[in-house]
């Protein structure tokens, strides 16, 4: 009786640190010492004491779930643990205006592209990748496309 207890027990502290130490192992850790009591409850008091013991495991489960989800962000220990405001924008992209207008000028090699580097248009300085194999630093090269992050540059 010690050792399923211990072992629900142990669970349940290691699903308690999880919540303080995120990253899952000691959540599945609790989870599986939890398992084991149940699993050692079976082998010892047969059906009845396994029953028994399933039950309370998953009692404690709905009770833990409960605090962790909705009494724990209420607390001051919660609102410092728990994110509260959402983050503004999205993961794309934004795109520049008239950033398509850039295809066909000329700009010039800041580093040597073999075959990605830094070029520079109009003094600005942007990724590039040379559709021409390596070009040396300082040459003029044409912009023949534009990607998210850079744009695809060929030798004149």
């Amino acid at each position: 009786m010690t050792l399923i207890l211990g072992l629900f027990v142990a669970g349940v502290i290691l699903v308690v640190f999880e919540v303080f130490v995120p990253g899952g192992v000691l959540g599945v850790l609790g989870s599986l010492c939890i398992l084991a009591g149940v699993v050692v409850a079976y082998d010892e008091y047969g059906l009845m004491g396994g029953a028994t013991s399933l039950g309370v495991a998953a009692i404690l489960t709905v009770i833990a779930l409960y605090v962790e989800l909705k009494i724990l962000p209420k607390t001051s220990l919660g609102r410092r643990l728990f994110l509260t405001r959402a983050i503004e924008g999205d993961s794309q992209a934004k795109k520049e205006e008239g950033s398509d207008s850039i295809v066909g000028k000329i700009a010039q090699s800041v580093t040597p592209l073999a075959p990605t580097g830094v070029v520079s248009l109009d003094g600005k300085k942007m990724e590039a990748s040379s559709r021409s194999g390596f070009v040396d630093k300082n040459v003029d090269v044409k912009i023949v496309g534009k990607e998210t992050f850079r744009i695809i540059v060929s030798k004149l």
